[in-house]
C-alpha cells in the first residue's frame, strides 16, 4: 500500500511538527467536485500575474534594450514566484493519485499535453517567419523538437504532465526519502540544456511539497485568515529576508533558494487567504479561476502590446519604464478578452480540451457543456479534479 504510507508518513511528520492543525489530514480540506477554495484561486491569480510580468520584462528588456522598475521587481520575485505556482499545483493531488490510470492519464497528462500540442502549433504558426529562417525544413524541425524541448512559456504545461506522471510512477518511494531526493536534486543546480531535465530537477521538489505537506499548507491558510495581523507580519519578514539575501547574494548559498521558495509560498498563503476571507482584492481570485486561458494566450496581446508601444515610444528608457507597466497588464486583459470572445465564435477548443481529445474509457465526463467540462465552472491550472 504505497500511497497511503506517503501520505501517512507525511501527516505524521506534520503532527510531530504541529503543523497539521486541528486534523492532521493531507488533503483537507477535500472540496467536491464543483466547490472552489477561494485562496487557492487568489494563490494562482497572484502566481499567473507573477509569471506574465515576468515575461513581458524579458521581451521589453531584449527589444527595448534598457531594465527598468519591472526588471528589478521580477528579479525580486524570483525566489517564489514559480515555487508558489507549483505548491499550489500539487495541492489536491491526493484525492486523485488513486484513480484507475486510464482516468488519472486522461485529467492529469493527455490534459496538459492537448493544450501543450495546441498551443505550441499556435505559436509556432504565429512565429512562423522569425522560427523557420525561410526554410520550411528548418521550421518543421523546431516544431518537431519543441515536443521534446517545450517551447518558451509552455515549459510549465509541459512540465505538470510530467510531474503528475512521474508522482504517480513514484508512490512506492518512501515519503521522506522521495523529498529528500527532490530537495538533492533542486540544491544540486543541475544544467543540462534540456528544458524537461533542469525544470523537473528544480521545481519538482515544490510540487512534492504541496502534494505531501497539503495539510501544513492548508492550516496556513487557516491561520492565516482567523490571525490575519499575524500573516502580513509574516509576509513582511519574509519579504524582507528575501530582499535582503538577493542583495547580498546569499540566495546563492546551497538549499536557499529551497528554504525563501517554500517559506515564501506559506506566507503568501496566509496573506491571500486573510484577503479572501474578507472579499478584498478579488481580482486574484478572477484571475486564478481563469489561470489556464491566461497562461495559454497572454503572449498574444503581450507581443502585440510592446511592439505598438516601441513603434510610438521609441527604444528608450521611458518606454522600458512605461511598457514595463502597460505590457503586462495588457497581456493579461488580452487574455481574458480571447477568453470570452472566441468561444463565441467556434473557436471553445483553444480553452476546453473536446470530447475527442479524451481517452476513451475514463470516467472525465464527455460530450458535457463548457461549465461542466471544466469541473468547477472555470478552467484554473491545474484542474484539482
Amino acid at each position: 500500500m504505497p500511497a497511503p504510507s506517503m501520505i501517512d508518513a507525511a501527516n505524521g511528520l506534520l503532527a510531530r511538527l504541529g503543523l497539521a492543525g486541528r486534523r492532521a489530514n493531507l488533503a483537507s480540506p477535500r472540496p467536491g467536485p464543483a466547490e472552489r477554495i477561494d485562496w487557492v484561486d487568489y494563490a494562482k491569480g497572484l502566481s499567473i500575474l507573477l509569471v506574465v510580468q515576468y515575461h513581458a520584462t524579458l521581451g521589453i528588456t531584449e527589444h527595448i534594450g534598457y531594465e527598468s522598475w519591472s526588471s528589478g521587481f521580477a528579479s525580486f520575485c524570483y525566489t517564489f514566484r514559480m515555487p508558489l505556482f507549483f505548491i499550489v499545483a500539487g495541492l489536491f493531488l491526493a484525492r486523485t493519485i488513486d484513480q484507475d490510470w486510464r482516468t488519472y492519464l486522461d485529467r492529469k497528462v493527455v490534459h496538459f499535453a492537448y493544450f501543450y500540442a495546441l498551443w505550441v502549433t499556435i505559436k509556432f504558426i504565429l512565429k512562423g517567419p522569425q522560427i523557420a529562417e525561410g526554410s520550411l525544413v528548418v521550421w518543421l524541425t523546431e516544431y518537431a523538437f519543441a515536443f521534446v524541448q517545450p517551447f518558451g512559456p509552455l515549459w510549465f504545461i509541459y512540465l505538470l504532465g510530467v510531474f503528475f506522471l512521474a508522482t504517480r510512477l513514484l508512490r512506492g518511494v518512501p515519503a521522506p526519502i522521495l523529498w529528500i531526493g527532490a530537495a538533492v536534486l533542486h540544491i544540486a543546480g543541475i544544467e543540462t540544456g534540456s528544458v524537461v531535465v533542469d525544470q523537473f530537477c528544480s521545481r519538482y521538489v515544490f510540487f512534492l511539497s504541496g502534494y505531501m505537506l497539503a495539510g501544513g499548507v492548508f492550516a496556513t491558510a487557516r491561520h492565516g485568515a482567523a490571525q490575519p495581523m499575524h500573516a502580513a507580519l509574516a509576509l513582511a519578514g519574509f519579504l524582507a529576508l528575501n530582499g535582503a539575501m538577493l542583495a547580498t547574494g546569499a540566495h546563492k548559498l546551497p538549499g536557499a533558494t529551497l528554504a525563501l521558495g517554500l517559506i515564501g509560498a506559506l506566507a503568501f498563503v496566509a496573506v491571500l487567504a486573510a484577503l479572501a476571507e474578507r472579499g478584498r482584492a478579488s481580482f486574484l481570485g478572477y484571475c486564478g479561476a481563469r489561470s489556464l486561458p491566461i497562461y495559454l494566450a497572454f503572449f498574444v496581446p503581450m507581443a502585440a502590446t510592446r511592439i505598438i508601444g516601441e513603434k510610438l515610444l521609441g527604444q528608450t528608457p521611458v518606454a522600458a519604464e512605461v511598457l514595463g507597466l502597460v505590457v503586462p497588464l495588457a497581456a493579461v486583459i488580452g487574455a481574458l478578452v480571447m477568453y470570452w470572445v472566441l468561444p463565441r465564435l467556434g473557436l471553445g477548443f483553444l480553452f476546453e480540451r473536446p470530447a475527442w481529445a479524451r481517452l476513451a474509457g475514463s470516467t472525465t465526463p464527455r460530450g458535457q457543456s463548457r461549465q461542466a467540462a471544466v469541473g468547477r465552472s472555470r478552467p484554473g491550472l491545474p484542474s484539482a479534479s
